[in-house]
């Protein structure tokens, strides 16, 4: 009887693990059902990174001016449920179900009392290896919407577009801000009002980024400055 139940729990384990691996990886939010609209598209350019691994999921939040909150829980899955555990006692404190799981998309329900929201699987190639990109205190070019556009990145977070200005309520100019965010090999660069870029490489101080959302390349042109 003690060897069933053993047999029996290893079993149980195999299973989760193997249900587990189909959630393993890290996804980025593409789409809210909520506003029926793709992420890329919104003027409200926060987002969410979920990374399941093994039994822990961890979610990072970045809001639209680069702030991050970083939550790791663990977890478990029972069919198409998702229960998050906390972390001293393991008892049940949330539940999320998952209504639709590819090799690379993913629509959860109720995640933290939100509808519906499309996640997408981050590929390996956005993965960034030279930990040497610096560009604090640069100045590049970039096509944006069929114009170039000159970006000086300032020391203290903020940066400035020689194409793009947001003007506030008291008709001054908003200072725009830029940040980037590591983590599970994945380099971020986010700038206010724009689609997050992967940092993916660099060659002769020039930028090779892309903007995973609308699966496009960005090169950013190095421009010395004397």
């Amino acid at each position: 009887m003690i060897k069933r139940l053993f047999i029996f729990s290893l079993f149980t384990i195999f299973l989760n693990s193997c249900k587990n691996n189909e959630l393993s990886g890290t996804w980025m939010l593409a789409f809210d059902y909520e506003i029926a609209e793709p992420i890329k598209n919104s003027s409200y350019h926060s987002y969410t990174i979920l990374t399941f691994n093994l039994d822990e999921l961890t979610r990072i939040e970045i809001s639209s001016d680069g702030e991050e909150k970083i939550i790791t829980k663990n977890f478990k899955r029972n069919s198409d449920k998702i229960f998050l555990l906390d972390n001293y006692n393991k008892t049940v404190q949330e539940e999320f179900k998952v209504k639709f799981l590819s090799a690379d998309s993913i629509i959860i329900s109720n995640l933290y009392g939100a509808s519906n929201k499309g996640f997408v699987r981050l590929p390996d190639e956005l993965i960034n290896n030279d930990s040497l990109i610096n560009i604090k205190n640069e100045t590049y070019s970039r096509k944006i919407n069929n114009r170039t556009d000159t970006i000086e990145f300032f020391n203290n977070g903020v940066y400035k577009s020689s194409s793009f200005n947001v003007i506030n309520s008291k008709k001054e100019k908003t200072k725009l801000k830029w940040k980037r965010i590591k983590f599970n090999g994945f380099d971020i660069l986010h700038l206010d009002y724009f689609n997050p870029y992967f940092v993916v490489g660099a060659k002769d101080r020039n930028v090779k980024l892309r903007d995973h959302l609308n699966q496009q390349e960005v090169f950013f042109e190095h421009i010395s400055i004397d």
